[in-house]
């Protein structure tokens, strides 16, 4: 599936009609490999979710900025911290 996308006009990140997904995650590459018939065996660590916001580059591969969308478990955690801190003013006033 990679590979029928690169350089696929259909998947183009600054076409906002193209099929390329807007939403994906973020990777930390653990490992990397070359089998024999020259394919890469990459073993990577999801960091967190993020939405593309522009591509800056196209060529040799393509490059964008992105935004960092928190997962929902993080958002409640904080959230949840920033009421706490919220009563502890309150209550100190």
């Amino acid at each position: 599936m990679v590979a029928d996308n690169l350089m696929n006009p259909d998947y183009a990140l600054d076409d906002p009609t193209s099929r390329a997904p807007r939403v994906g995650t973020l990777m930390r590459i653990q490992s990397a490999e070359r089998t024999e018939d020259s394919r890469l065996a990459l073993v990577v660590q999801g960091l967190v979710r993020v939405r593309v916001v522009e591509q800056t580059q196209k060529e040799p591969f393509t490059r964008a900025t992105v935004q960092l969308l928190p997962d929902d478990e993080i958002t409640a955690v904080r959230e949840r911290e920033g009421e706490r801190e919220r009563e502890r003013h309150h209550i100190k006033r």
